[in-house]
């Protein structure tokens, strides 16, 4: 680290301490624990970079591909659910601390690590990396829309101890309303944030989403936005390791910097030897967003009587609102659960009448098959999957909209923003296939030999009255010698006939009782699936949206007591205590305003300071590549 960026270490930590104390006194204790674990944070040797997102994003994966070997097992691989550490270590190891006991529990090595379940404190991995042995130490955490508090606690305890943040987010989509919330947030500590755009080899237009995100985070977080947005595929990284181990090294580069990886490992790199640096920002960002809060209470008691007055009407009506918010408590639960049972029901009701009518369809298709319907066999497997394909799509498609309308109509009567409700249809197409291909595809049917005999008897009896009819019609002689023969081959010509169309009908009678059999059961066994898997989404969506509701209507509660109680207590003091109140308010500003003045000043000279560091690096990198390029000529 530079000199300029050395001489800031002391007034940056002179700075904090201020800060510290004035939060203190002030009673804002818990923004004084704030800058109490940056201080604990200062002396840490390893750069703690903390890999964050949404579930799903591929945020474990992503850390495989930031080390020369992947950490977790590959396939069957379940979401992160507690705070993961990996560090270096001269040979793989696993530690499991548990919130019942301070002695870790030690996990023999195993090719492939993955992180078992059960409730552990964090778990800590150790592996032989050259990035982890520079001083790095890669923090991996449960999704940030989980809907458990304690794993929401986990992550925001991470993000607390980051230098660097590496938010993970899916190159389909761009940035949602929520993800931007916690960017925010975490840019009142965290200086250091990339955002990884995962998954480019599938993304149709990841290019669209990249500049997208820019916008978004131009628009949304404003000058403090200072967030690279690296576009990577692990997919990519992982095919690129393959052909470099097949022995293409050229080949496998390439595709490493298609990856994208390869930079978002070298952005980490670049920041190791930056750490204090990173640091310096960590405490005056948050010292400034202290400062700010610490001014707002301090105004709030400079404010006159009459500005007293319309605060106590404001609040006056925020408690009616409340009141509302209580009055309605005992029931909205209610209200909720009876919209979704609607829900399951006009679901359920559609699904019946969908496969209702498929099964009439069938029915008709089989009965008009006639004696051909042994081709029917061969193509109603492939019919009947396609068709309950497009009634899910039609189920989903139903309660998709019905859903946004519950939403729409809860988010009104709360006020709560954030729903992001999704109803995964994938899982049920693949179980309609499966539905199709494990029932066994119905049987076309052969005649089997003593079908023929017993269809052959007619021929048989006629052949036998031929010889007696020629003297029961009165024919003697030469006459009965001609005749009988002819009347013998007529009968037995007829008698094949009918032994021909019996057999047809019992194979196409048989044909049509398993095709009917097959679709009846494919179509109950698919009725079935699509309503357990409509019921278990609806139950999980029906759950987010009560656990939203309650927390920001307990939010909400907290927020306005601790505003009524601030009321009293400045209604409760005297005159003179007023004045002294003010007067002492009016100092704390005085000193606030000092104090911000000096954190911006800290700021701009630490953004300067950097600035002279990245460029000397970069002229020494130059001045040094043409050294090597001289060398170069000069033995050539």
């Amino acid at each position: 680290m530079t000199g300029g960026v050395k001489s800031l270490v002391k007034p940056t930590l002179d700075l904090g301490n201020a800060v510290y104390d004035l939060a203190l006194r002030s009673g804002q204790n818990d923004l004084a624990a704030e800058l109490g674990r940056q201080a604990l944070l200062w002396k840490s040797p390893d750069l703690s970079v903390v890999v964050t997102g949404k579930a799903g994003t591929g945020k474990s994966s992503l850390l495989d591909c930031l080390l020369t070997e992947p950490v977790f097992a590959d396939g069957g691989y379940t979401p992160t659910r507690t705070h993961v550490v990996v560090r270096f270590a001269e040979e793989r190891e696993m530690l499991l601390h548990r919130a019942d006991t301070d002695e870790p529990e030690r996990v023999p090595p195993v090719p492939g690590i993955q992180v078992p379940e059960g409730h552990l404190a964090s778990v800590e991995i150790g592996v032989p990396d050259p990035l982890l042995e520079a001083g790095v130490r890669l923090i991996d955490t449960p999704g940030i829309d989980a809907y458990e508090p304690a794993r929401q606690q986990i992550t925001r305890a991470a993000v607390a101890v980051a230098d660097v943040l590496v938010f993970v987010t899916d190159a389909s989509t761009p940035l949602s309303s929520p993800e931007l919330e916690f960017l925010t947030t975490a840019l009142r500590t965290v200086s250091g944030i990339v955002v990884a755009l995962t998954r480019t080899d599938t993304a149709r237009d990841w290019r669209g989403t990249l500049h997208a995100d820019h916008v978004l985070v131009a628009d949304v977080i404003g000058e403090d936005g200072a967030i690279d947005i690296v576009p990577v595929s692990s997919r990519l990284h992982t095919r690129a390791r393959a052909i470099a181990a097949a022995g293409d090294t050229p080949e496998a580069v390439a595709l490493l910097e298609r990856a994208g990886t390869s930079a978002l490992r070298r952005m980490i790199e670049t920041q190791i030897d930056m750490r204090e640096a990173l640091r310096l920002g960590h405490i005056l960002r948050l010292s400034r967003s202290v400062l700010t809060h610490l001014e707002e209470a301090e105004r709030g008691r400079l404010e006159d009587d009459s500005e007293l007055e319309a605060l106590a009407e404001r609040l006056a009506a925020q408690s009616a609102l409340a009141d509302e918010f209580s009055s309605v408590a005992a029931v909205w639960r209610q209200e909720l659960a009876h919209q979704f049972q609607d829900l399951a029901y006009e679901a359920g009701e559609e699904l019946t009448r969908q496969t209702a009518g498929l099964q009439v369809r069938y029915d008709t298709l089989i009965r008009d098959s006639g004696d051909s319907v042994g081709k029917l066999v061969e193509a109603i497997p492939a019919d009947i999957d396609a068709c309950l394909r497009v009634t899910w799509i039609g189920i989903v498609t139903l309660v998709a909209h019905r859903l946004e309308e519950i939403c729409l109509s809860m988010a009104d009567r709360f006020d709560v923003p954030g729903f992001e409700i999704v109803f995964d249809d994938l899982s049920t197409h693949e179980r309609v296939t499966s539905i199709t291909s494990q029932r066994a595809a119905p049987e076309h049917h052969t005649s089997a030999t003593w079908e023929y005999l017993r269809a052959g008897w007619p021929a048989l009896g006629m052949g036998s009255m031929s010889f007696r009819l020629a003297s029961m019609i009165g024919l003697t002689g030469a006459a009965a010698f001609v005749a009988t023969p002819l009347i013998t081959g007529a009968a037995l010509v007829a008698g094949g006939m009918l032994a021909a169309n019996t057999l047809r009908t019992s194979r196409a009678t048989r044909d049509r009782q398993e095709v009917t059999r097959y679709v009846s059961t494919v179509l109950a066994q698919a009725k079935a699936d699509m309503s357990t898997a409509t019921n278990r989404q609806l139950a999980t969506v029906r759950q987010h949206m009560q656990q939203r509701i309650d927390t920001v209507l307990r939010d909400r509660k907290r927020d306005l007591a601790t505003q009524m109680q601030n009321l009293r207590d400045m209604r409760s003091l005297a005159s003179s205590s007023r004045n002294t109140e003010r007067a002492n308010a009016k100092k704390r500003l005085t000193r606030i305003d000092r104090l911000a003045r000096r954190s911006a000043e800290l700021e701009n000279a630490l953004e300067a300071a950097v600035t002279r560091t990245a460029t000397a690096e970069a002229s020494d990198s130059s001045a040094a590549d043409a050294v090597h390029e001289q060398d170069r000529r000069a033995a050539t």
